[in-house]
């Protein structure tokens, strides 16, 4: 069986700094579309977008506030496919960075976990913080602690943040 994936020339794409094709300052997939035969002509066979997703960029477009959709900024769906197709046909993979152990804060998932009877409540880490809530909870990692405590009034619980205050981290125990 061929491991394809040990055969790949692969380009890192940070939309942002790529191509401007539009004209506002910003890299976008309009400038990436305008690029494909230039990759190609590289020898390039797999392009790896960074996040492209809708974000409010606290943390470089990473702290992701949508997994289905295209940050207005870089284009969006349908033009999204269009670089794909593009892509597919002059034979280059593409591979998206995906986040999956947190979101922003903005996410909805997050929104709606601060309910604690809400069915997203267990997709994010909540305790109840100590001192009644003026000292965030213990994590067994005391150099982590700076980063824990974002308060949330409505839940009176922390949520734990390992590695921005904006970017609350996932569970993987949850039943969904």
């Amino acid at each position: 069986m061929k491991e394809w994936y040990k055969e790949l020339v692969v380009y890192q794409i940070w939309p942002r700094s790529f191509c401007d094709g539009n004209g506002d300052g910003i890299g976008d997939l309009e400038g990436v579309l305008s690029k494909l035969d230039y990759l190609q002509d590289l020898g390039i066979n797999c392009i790896w977008f960074s996040p492209l997703y809708p974000s409010p960029n606290a943390d470089f477009g990473y702290d992701i506030a949508d997994y289905r959709d295209i940050h207005k900024e870089y284009g969006n769906l349908d033009l999204f496919k269009r670089v794909l197709d593009g892509a597919h046909q002059r034979g280059m993979k593409v591979i998206m960075d995906l986040v999956v152990n947190h979101t922003s804060d903005e996410h909805e998932w997050f929104i709606k976990s601060k309910d604690p009877s809400s069915p997203y409540h267990d997709y994010y880490f909540w305790r109840k913080g100590r001192l009644g809530g003026k000292l965030p909870p213990k994590t067994g990692f005391p150099a982590l602690r700076v980063r824990l405590g974002k308060r949330m009034k409505k839940a009176a619980n922390t949520t734990f943040m390992f590695l921005r205050k904006n970017n609350p981290t996932l569970t993987t125990i949850t039943q969904r």
